[in-house]
Formats: structure tokens, C-alpha cells, sequence
């Protein structure tokens, strides 16, 4: 399996979409927020990317092997998709800055997203160099109906004042060759799936069916491998 994605070198700017996490397991709640920033965005790829060993969680439930295999094949249904499991080779914790400078390193006409949940954004500034992060990419933040500005923590309101940029401000700029390469955040509205994957683990462990939030070859690769059960 080719667990690096491959993008063709080329003069044009490539815009490619970074969609991290544990994925354990990748569902609907990750998918579909990507897909609609990918056609906002006009993204050329979007790169599924499972951690090894994230630093912000101890444990994970199924294997990597499992999880990288179900991500693969969440990716195959979609067209700009490509598994990215570069992180899984690694020994150490798996830091987004490394990554971020790796596909930076192998594509540097790139322009590069890193697609995240609110709940990400509220942490960030807890991140590890989370400055550097900022040096190398955007932040899209798939955000939901109802959040508050207001209610959000001082240092996030901070780096919001900072670092966001309106969708529409964006596209002028990028038409005008005024736009940075990196460093902007775009809160990005989406119709949101309310679900997380510790729902759908206790949920499967119930036998409570799943099938709404999980596509069919990973709904069937759960079930053959009978992961979950006893969650």
C-alpha cells in the first residue's frame, strides 16, 4: 500500500486540504464537513492523514492497522481523497507542525488547509508550536450552527483577531495575488453531523445500528473484523 500521497509537481499553486486525526473510526462528521470545504475552497486534493500516537489522547481503541485500513477506504469513495499515513511510521508522538513541514518540504508550490472541528480551535493555542503551525498553512474550522465568539476562551478570541479572514476577503486577494500562502483561519460553515466517534464505539458496542454516520465498505470492514463489540 502506498501510504504517502503523491501530488504532481507543477508551476500552478496547488491547494491541498489536510484532514487529521485518530479516526477510530473515520465517519460522516469528518467526511462530509471536508468535502464542502474542498468545493468552497476549490481544494486539489485532500489528504487523510490517521495519527500514530497523538499527543492529546493516550489510547486509542482499535489498532492502527484497523484505523489506517478504514480511512483508506472512507478515502476510496471520494474522487480528491488519498490516505496520507505518513504519521503511522513514525515512532514518536505524531506533532501536526512536522507533518505540516514535511508535505511543505516534498511540495513547496503548495498552499496547504488544515481542516479541523471548533473543539480543535479552542485548544490550539495549547498546541505544540502552534505558531510555526501557522507559518506553514490555513486553518479551516468547520464550524456549527449557534456558536458564540463571545463565549469563546481569551486566547482564542486573540488569535481570531489576529488570523481571521472572510471566505469572500480571501478570494479577492488570491485574485489579486495578494494573498498569504499561509497563516489565515476561516471559520467555515457547514451542515454539521452531530455525532463523535465515542458515540458510534459505544453505540456499535450496544449493536445500536450505525449505519447514517459510517459508509458502507467501513460500516463492513467493522463488522468483519468485529471491532467494537466490546465497547
Amino acid at each position: 500500500m502506498n501510504t504517502t500521497a503523491k501530488i504532481p509537481q507543477t508551476s500552478k499553486t496547488a491547494k491541498i486540504g489536510l484532514l487529521g486525526g485518530t479516526f477510530d473510526p473515520i465517519h460522516n462528521g469528518h467526511i462530509d464537513p471536508a468535502k464542502q470545504a474542498s468545493k468552497q475552497f476549490m481544494l486539489d486534493k485532500v489528504l487523510v492523514i490517521p495519527a500514530h500516537k497523538p499527543p492529546h489522547k493516550n489510547t486509542t481503541t482499535a489498532s492502527t492497522l484497523h484505523r489506517v485500513k478504514m480511512a483508506e477506504l472512507a478515502s476510496d469513495n471520494e474522487a480528491l481523497f488519498e490516505l496520507d499515513a505518513r504519521e503511522i511510521q513514525r515512532s514518536t508522538l505524531s506533532y501536526t507542525i512536522d507533518t505540516l513541514k514535511e508535505i511543505k518540504e516534498e511540495h513547496p508550490n503548495s498552499e496547504l488547509f488544515f481542516i479541523m472541528g471548533m473543539d480543535s480551535l479552542l485548544s490550539f493555542t495549547r498546541w505544540h508550536l502552534w505558531q510555526d503551525i501557522l507559518l506553514q498553512c490555513h486553518l479551516i474550522v468547520n464550524t456549527r450552527p449557534g456558536y458564540d465568539l463571545a463565549t469563546m476562551n481569551s486566547a482564542t478570541q486573540a488569535l481570531l483577531t489576529q488570523h481571521q479572514i472572510h471566505i469572500e476577503d480571501y478570494q479577492i486577494k488570491s485574485q489579486n495575488h495578494e494573498a498569504n500562502k499561509s497563516g489565515y483561519i476561516f471559520l467555515h460553515s457547514t451542515e454539521a453531523i452531530n455525532v463523535s466517534s465515542t458515540e458510534i464505539r459505544t453505540n456499535l458496542g450496544k449493536g445500536i445500528d450505525c449505519s447514517k454516520w459510517l459508509t458502507k465498505n467501513v460500516r463492513q470492514y467493522i463488522t468483519t473484523h468485529q471491532l467494537y463489540k466490546n465497547t
